[in-house]
């Protein structure tokens, strides 16, 4: 039920309806089956894929989206503290931190550790599966962005530009 409600979301923010009311549905689920079983990597993931759904809904319809942010940051952690080898939540945790970092901008502040941990996010996520090409491209922006921040700050960006490089040709093969 949790995932279809999940579907439900998706097809309905896709066609510029309010999916809000699914959201809140498939999280109810997703809580009542956490009593069953605590210790779902799986049920925190999906928890996590809802908020993202979230944030980019508010995102696009000028809605805070930071205690979404937070929340999907905080089911991702548990989901690979539950599951060390769960590649997918540790690219969806690193997408979350780069929502993280668009915020911070936005609101002026020191994005710089929300960067880097999506970074260390996509690694992880790459080491456990080297042919994840969603990965590489996400980390891929996530260097291109920190080599960015660089610019701003009048560091050295040439390193992360090399490794932006790096990673979107290995996104590519």
């Amino acid at each position: 039920m949790g995932r279809a409600l999940g579907k439900l979301s998706e097809y309905l923010l896709e066609h510029g309806k309010d999916p809000r009311p699914s959201f809140e549905k498939a999280l109810s689920y997703y809580e009542k089956s956490l009593y069953e079983n605590p210790n779902s990597p799986d049920t925190y993931f999906s928890i996590g894929l809802i908020h993202i759904h979230q944030v980019e809904f508010n995102s696009e319809n000028g809605i805070d989206p930071a205690s979404s942010i937070e929340n999907g940051i905080k089911a991702m952690n548990k989901a690979v503290t539950l599951d060390p080898n769960f590649a997918s939540a540790f690219n969806s945790m690193g997408n979350l931190y780069s929502y993280r970092a668009d915020y911070e901008q936005e609101k002026g502040k020191d994005h710089s550790k929300s960067i880097d941990t999506s970074i260390q996010s996509f690694q992880k996520s790459i080491a456990l599966n080297p042919r994840n090409s969603q990965a590489y491209a996400n980390m891929a922006n996530a260097y291109w962005r920190r080599a960015a921040y660089m610019d701003e700050k009048g560091s050295d960006s040439r390193p992360y530009f090399r490794k932006a490089l790096e990673a979107a040709e290995n996104h590519q093969h």
